[in-house]
């Protein structure tokens, strides 16, 4: 599950804490600097942890050269240092938009791993 906390309203502020209110969300302890960041938040598929995490504005991402194999060079914040989301609850890591995307055997086998691993 995952859910926008960007405000875009009083409507959407409201949702936000009562979504907030309703499960313990993990939030970030360290400042960051908001010009480059906002904070969003996610459930996590395996532990059903809530926490927040960055994410890197669209204004922030200034390209200034691409190489020959194509990687691209970025001017101050580079967003692929930004692109793999980790659980705090229980260490789980994907991209973003593949965070939740499991299938069910793929979601109990990482359960069952992560379960043998606390005993």
């Amino acid at each position: 599950m995952h859910r926008k906390t960007a405000a875009r309203g009083p409507a959407a502020t409201a949702l936000s804490a009562s979504y907030a209110a309703a499960r313990k969300v993990i939030h970030l302890s360290e400042p960051f600097d908001e010009t480059f960041f906002f904070v969003d938040t996610m459930e996590c598929p395996i532990s059903g942890t809530v926490f927040d995490y960055l994410r890197v504005r669209t204004k922030a991402v200034r390209p200034i050269a691409r190489d020959s194999d194509f990687y691209v060079r970025y001017r101050g914040t580079d967003p692929s240092l930004y692109s793999i989301i980790v659980c705090p609850g229980c260490a789980y890591a994907a991209y973003r938009d593949d965070f939740d995307d499991l299938l069910e055997e793929e979601r109990a086998a990482l359960w069952a791993a992560l379960f043998a691993s606390l005993l």
